[in-house]
């Protein structure tokens, strides 16, 4: 998980998301100097991310996530003038959930794009005191 909240994230890049920390690591997977998890073995793995977000600009084209794994990535993407009447989205939480195909070896991690707009959003570190529950974090297991 991300243990301190990023500010005014720069636009129109891909950020990778900053975990720095975690609950549990098992077997040593997850490298947190790096924000990547290492497949340790071959199969079908889930793999859910979870971007807390704060000052989201109305004036943005969209912003996006994505899972990056060493075989390509998965992404979506929300546009805040879709909402009506549009506005600056204050905490709000990003999130996507795919199964990947990872050979032992592989990695994966999440990235954070917010395309136009300023550099106003901030990403959920676990110490924010916005909304509960909006903390940034990457969850990953074997399915078979």
């Amino acid at each position: 998980y991300n243990s301190d909240t990023e500010t005014n994230v720069a636009k129109n890049v891909y950020h990778k998301v900053e975990m720095d920390a975690d609950f549990f690591d098992q077997n040593a997977d997850f490298n947190n100097t790096n924000d990547v998890f290492t497949a340790p073995v071959t199969g079908k793995y889930w793999i859910n991310g979870h971007v807390g977000c704060t000052d989201l600009d109305e004036d943005a084209n969209n912003f996006q996530m994505r899972v990056v794994t060493s075989n390509g990535y998965f992404w979506w993407a929300d546009d805040p003038k879709s909402y009506n009447p549009p506005v600056d989205l204050t905490d709000v939480r990003v999130t996507i959930g795919v199964c990947a195909d990872m050979d032992a070896g592989d990695t994966v991690h999440l990235d954070f794009k917010q395309v136009g707009g300023g550099n106003t959003v901030d990403i959920f570190g676990i110490n924010s005191t916005s909304l509960a529950g909006q903390q940034s974090y990457m969850t990953v297991y074997l399915v078979t």
